[in-house]
Parts: structure tokens; sequence; C-alpha cells
């Protein structure tokens, strides 16, 4: 829309030439009225446009005319039009006259899914919020976009829209684009004083093309310690937001224990969060006992692109309470990390086995991190200083590192505070997502 050139068109001959029209003088916008079939009230449209005083510019008056479109498109009026009709100035003042045609009201008829190759459209209903016989809403389509996206294996790429044979009534088209193919996360580090350690992380978001989910994980820290999980996630039961999950776990820790977890549950998902709850049974054995008992883990979490967070409480028959809590905040450059896990009966056999950034894995009953990154992006290459304090059962460390990463990659080398440089832990790792 050439607003400039519509003005030096309709203005009286001594402004339409000369390059000094919008540069050597100020103009403000003036009176702006509305023609044509307006259906709201003038007084709503006004309070959508600029004052009468504010310096005139292109792009602030396309930038409102958008605005008034948009205004009718969340109401019911995807087809409207809004053009200016008519200009004059008036000392140094800029009225203008709007013409609107809004068409006729729409009504969704339904929502249409293309592009898919494996998976049933009705996994989808649950996730867009777009009914029939709703009224027309750009505001609902951009979020049903947005939610849709948030599915690991789903992009859209386009939409429009496509009126039916019944005036009134539209089918919102979504082009979907359908990924089906996993992810693949590993890290491997070393140490001097604690040898070698290694993480890969396995997970499909699309499995067998029904946005079926499965994460399979093997863990390793020398003779020390042993992890491996398997999980799978039945995606919307019947047709709600609602997945059932089953996983299988088994940990070793040298000189400890043995424990095998069976569990299954449920997963309530409401935008951005994650509510689970499961019931399960573990098997434990070690030199001296071997037993079973039933347990309840409860939990959600909550994921955006400043912050993620979760949280799990497991209660274990006969042996009390645990937790786990964990949060990334990203603000600007900084990156702060945040872990906090306790098992509550000091008498029970159980404990974590974890890794703290800089040292080999020990076996804790509570512990937590906070750690801070100053991420600073070069090109393709992202640098971070980082510093991490770290407690276990009324003990402080400290290390600090740096680390750098590329795309895919990142190579990080921490030290413990007080130990000389050269017994740092070098970590390797491969984000696949």
């Amino acid at each position: 829309m050439l607003v400039t050139a519509l003005i030096f068109f309709l203005l009286p001959g001594e402004f339409s030439s000369g390059s000094s029209f919008l540069t050597d003088s100020a103009f403000f916008i003036g009176d702006i009225t509305f023609e044509g079939n307006i259906i709201f009230s003038k007084q709503k449209l006004k309070s959508l446009i600029p004052q009468k005083g504010t310096i005139f510019s292109q792009k602030l008056f396309e930038k409102n005319i958008e605005k008034i479109i948009t205004f009718y498109s969340n109401r019911g009026f995807p087809f409207v039009r809004v053009s200016p009709c008519e200009f004059n100035l008036d000392s140094s003042y800029i009225n203008c006259k709007l013409m609107i045609e809004p068409g006729k009201m729409q009504r969704i008829n339904d929502v249409l899914l293309e592009g898919l190759l494996n998976t049933n459209p009705d996994y989808f209903r649950g996730k867009i919020q777009i009914r029939h016989n709703d009224i027309f809403s750009e505001t609902k389509i951009v979020r049903t976009i947005n939610d849709l996206e948030k599915i690991d294996f789903i992009n859209v790429d386009s939409f429009k829209l496509s009126p039916t044979s019944e005036e009134g009534w539209v089918d919102v088209i979504l082009f979907l684009y359908e990924n089906t193919d996993g992810d693949l996360n590993g890290a491997i580090s070393y140490s001097n004083n604690g040898g070698f350690s290694g993480l890969v992380d396995f997970s499909n978001s699309n499995f067998l093309g029904k946005g079926r989910k499965i994460d399979i994980k093997l863990e390793k820290e020398e003779e020390n310690y042993q992890n491996e999980v398997f999980e799978y996630i039945e995606p919307d039961i019947f047709y709600l937001p609602v997945n059932l999950s089953f996983s299988l776990d088994h940990d070793y820790i040298k000189d400890n224990y043995n424990l095998i977890s069976f569990s299954s549950g449920l997963e309530y998902l409401y935008r951005d969060f994650v509510f689970s709850g499961k019931f399960g049974i573990e098997f434990m054995s070690s030199e001296e006992i071997s037993e079973s008992y039933p347990f309840v883990d409860v939990g959600f979490s909550y994921y955006t692109e400043t912050i993620d967070f979760s949280y799990r409480e497991r209660f274990r028959k006969g042996r009390g309470l645990d937790l786990d809590a964990s949060a990334d905040i990203y603000l600007f450059f900084l990156l702060f990390k945040l872990n906090y896990f306790k098992i509550s009966f000091e008498e029970s056999s159980l404990t974590y086995f974890r890794s703290f950034r800089g040292y080999p894995g020990m076996t804790v009953k509570e512990g937590g991190v906070v750690g801070l990154e100053f991420r600073n992006k070069i090109g393709f290459l992202t640098a971070y200083p980082f510093v991490d304090a770290n407690f276990f059962e009324d003990r402080w460390q400290y290390s600090y590192g740096f680390g750098l990463s590329i795309k895919k990659f990142s190579l990080e080398y921490a030290v413990p505070k007080g130990i000389s440089p050269s017994e740092g832990r070098i970590y390797f790792r491969f984000d696949g997502k």
C-alpha cells in the first residue's frame, strides 16, 4: 500500500511535487472518519487508531489499517477490506476517510488437516480449540497453529479459508508437515580421577506414525553405576488430552542395590503444562535383602521458551516420600540451572547416584545444584563460561568451567574448586533435537 503516493496525488497541487513535502515539514494525523458498512461503533474503531496530533508516517498509517483488519477478523469477518478513499490537508494535519467493507460474518464449518501421511487426524482433535459453529477468529487460528507446532513431529506450513456451499460458513484448511524421525541425544565425559561416563537417549515422538512416543535411555559410569529406561506413551485416550504411559526402569549402584521399577499411569496435557500420576512396583535386591513394594508417582512439568520446570514426588510403601525438582531459566544471555532432590527417610536403603559438573558420580540421599551460565553467541558459535554450586548432605562443593557449542554439538571443561585444572572433567555432548 503506497499511502504516501496516494497523499501526493490527492493533496492540492502545490504539495504534489518537490522532495520537501514530508522531509522539511512535520505533518500530523488529523481527523479520521469511517464510511461503509461499519457494523461496530465508530467510538470503538477510533480507539484503534492514533489520536489526532500524532506525527504522520506511512508505516504508522499502514500498521493501524492492519489493526482495524485484525479487529474485524477476530470477530467473524476474515474477508474485510479497509482502504483509504479520501485525503485532504488542513494546515499541517492530514485528514483521511477510510472505507470499510466487512463482507458477511463467517462461522467455522470444520477444520481440515492436509499433508498427513501416517497419523490419524483424530489424534489432533483434542489439540484444536476451534469448534463447529464458532465465529471465525484469526487469533484462535494462530493459537491453534502454535499449539500444533508444540508437537515434536508436526510443523504447520500454512493455512487457508475455503468458503462452503452455504453462505456465511468457511472451512479452515491447515497444511501440515509430518516428521517421523527420532531424536538422538548423548554425552560422554572423562577425568583422571573419575574415569569415563556416558549417556545415550533415543526418542521418537511419532512412533509408527500414530503420535505414539517411545524413549530409550542408557547411562553408565565406569563400574559404579548403570541405568536403563524404556518408556512408551499412547496419546489422547478417548480423543482427550490424556496420555497413557508405561515405563520400565533399571538402576544399578555398586555396593548398594539392583532396582527394577515398572509403572503405568496417565498424563494430562493443558497448554504448556503436563500433569502425571502413575502407579507401579519396585523390586530391589542387595547383598543383605531382596524385596518388593508398590509406589505412587505424581508430578507436573511446564515448558516454554524461557523456562523449563519439572517436579516429581514418589511415595514408596514403607519407605517414605522422595522428590525431585529442576528448572532451567533463560534470561537474556543468562541460563540459570536449578535442581533439588531428596529421599525423606534416612534409614531407607535407597539412594541416588548423581554426577555434578566437574565431579565423578557419587551416592547421596539429598542434594542440589545452583548453576549459572553466561551465554554469548558469536556467529554460529556459542561460548559460555559457567559456575556451579552443588550441595549434598550438608556439604558444599563448587566448580567452574567453559563451554563451546556449535549447532547440535557442545564441548565443556569443568574444574572442581581447589583442584588443579589438569584434574578437570571434559564433556562432549550431542543434542539431536
